[in-house]
């Protein structure tokens, strides 16, 4: 099945948690941890408007990974085991680059 988000919305595809272990052998789990996490841009919508009627120019492409906050995503079922999150633009915190 293919998504297509509308608007300025983003499908997000979020990547495994990743739980630090500490040299004792814990595992660090921080409490902002359970809400931001990282994903993968699967589709991107066309743009939207903002509050002046101005076009909106999107951003984020396919394939970028973002920082996130879940708690501002609506999640989707889309059949299968992954989970994604339709963002709008605005709600994304940031792009991760590997440099």
């Amino acid at each position: 099945m293919k998504f297509r988000p509308v608007g300025d919305r983003v499908l997000v595809k979020l990547l495994p948690k990743e739980e630090g272990i500490l040299p004792s052998g814990l595992i660090k789990v921080e409490k902002n941890e359970q809400k931001q996490r990282r994903g993968v841009i699967e589709a991107v919508g066309v743009g939207g408007t903002n509050q002046q009627g101005q076009p909106k120019l999107m951003l984020l492409k396919v394939g970028e990974t973002v920082l996130t906050d879940i708690d501002f995503g609506a999640k989707v079922e889309l059949g299968g085991t992954d989970e994604h999150y339709v963002f709008e633009q605005d709600n994304i915190i940031g792009v991760l680059d590997d440099d």
